[in-house]
């Protein structure tokens, strides 16, 4: 059972009230929030190096110290972006009230958090130098493990083609080459900057007593109650009338194909349960077309799928050939298409979907990460259904709807990576 409820402390800061009773601890995910652009590589290194130290707790073992205080809390921080908005996570979940003899966590919780979002070890106007220089090559490897594993890559690398004259084509880790720039005296002017303006939202999800959490973060988390910016997911891509390639070579064993294409859906619409389920039949797993067709029938892929980004109106489909079956690649994939907008598509085909995506929106309800996840991003778009209510709109679909949907596909960039 879960009630949520969504309160506006004030201009910058929103509470969502997920109370789920069937979890033994609390979890925090606090959301603080910057538009895409040129401060990407500042904003996702700030998280690491508040991690790192706070005035009252200076050092990573004060900090593990006060957690292990709190009956062994585990703290996470993470950057990631929806839309044209860059997002950091600070992530804390501890043991339930209830089963800590006496203690109050929730107050505890959120004093730690304040903690270490606004009273950051900032000395004469700058971070500490060794803090920052620690988290520089920490997030530098970062961003480089996402080119050592090329099948992700690959994917990025597309979006990153498909939206370059759009902020989502932004890394949300930052650049490699902007962190030269980075010291901490700039870092330190750009956080002051930040938290003065940004959007919060925390999510609390739990069994807990709802009067009790508003009430403490009333008293704990001190925001600007002025809104400074207003951010925005942006613009759906649009389509164009005749898709880009690109091709570039890296060291790979095989070619990476990724396909990204307009669905121009608005995400906050009925429309959109119609496109979560044309895009399960296309390649939301093993009963998918391109599974079953593209990968087992005609083996010309080691793996074929799909995914959505919601925010901007983006389908991509991605796939791993051998640099011989390209064209071939290309024209079994269009086929796919062309049956799901011609109507070719069996009983087996639409249930076997529905079955996938209502396990995996079921799937949700088991993890405070993703429900906070699944909330933040019904605040950004103003989705008022819950998991229950998306389950029964896909579950109501029928032919038509997936053809309706497949119909606004239009091809916008095709990425293909080889060997040298």
């Amino acid at each position: 059972m879960s009630e949520k409820e969504i309160l506006r402390i004030n201009d910058n800061l929103t509470v969502i009230l997920d109370k789920a009773q069937h979890f033994k601890s609390t979890t925090f995910n606090l959301y603080i929030m910057e538009q895409l652009g040129a401060n990407a590589t500042k904003f996702a290194l700030l998280p690491l190096v508040l991690k790192h130290g706070s005035k009252n707790m200076p050092t990573l073992r004060e900090i593990e110290s006060r957690l292990d205080n709190m009956y062994g809390a585990q703290f996470n921080v993470d950057v990631f972006k929806k839309g044209n908005i860059q997002i950091a996570d600070y992530n804390l979940s501890v043991l339930n009230d209830k089963y800590a003899d006496g203690s109050s966590l929730i107050e505890d919780s959120l004093k730690f958090l304040s903690e270490i979002l606004f009273n950051p070890l900032i000395v004469d106007n700058k971070f500490k130098q060794k803090y920052v220089e620690i988290d520089k090559d920490n997030l530098k490897k970062m961003i480089e493990a996402r080119i050592n594993d090329k099948r992700i890559y690959a994917v990025e690398r597309c979006i990153e083609l498909m939206c370059k004259d759009d902020p989502y084509g932004i890394y949300p880790l930052g650049k490699l080459e902007d962190m030269d720039s980075v010291d901490e005296n700039n870092l330190a002017e750009y956080y002051n900057d930040l938290i003065g303006r940004t959007k919060m939202v925390i999510v609390v999800t739990g069994n807990y007593n709802p009067e009790e959490i508003v009430r403490e973060i009333k008293d704990i988390i001190k925001t600007n109650s002025q809104s400074q910016d207003n951010y925005s997911t942006g613009a759906l891509i649009p389509k164009i009338d005749k898709p880009k390639k690109y091709h570039e070579t890296m060291d790979v064993m095989q070619g990476k194909l990724s396909i990204g294409y307009t669905d121009s859906v608005d995400p906050s619409s009925d429309e959109y349960f119609s496109l979560l389920l044309m895009n399960c039949i296309l390649g939301g797993g093993p009963q998918s077309k391109l599974f079953a067709n593209v990968r087992e029938k005609e083996s010309l892929a080691y793996y074929a799928s799909s995914r959505l980004d919601k925010f901007k109106g983006i389908l991509e489909i991605y796939c791993g050939i051998e640099v011989e079956n390209y064209e071939s690649a290309l024209k079994i994939i269009d086929k796919q298409i062309d049956d799901i907008k011609e109507g070719k598509i069996s009983d087996h085909e639409i249930e076997a979907s529905k079955a996938e995506l209502e396990y995996a929106y079921k799937s949700i309800s088991d993890s405070p990460d993703r429900r906070a996840n699944f909330y933040l991003s019904q605040l950004l778009t103003g989705d008022s259904y819950n998991l229950e209510n998306y389950i029964n709109k896909i579950s109501d679909l029928n032919v038509d709807d997936v053809v309706n949907a497949a119909k606004k596909l239009s091809k916008h960039t095709i990425y293909f990576m080889e060997n040298k």
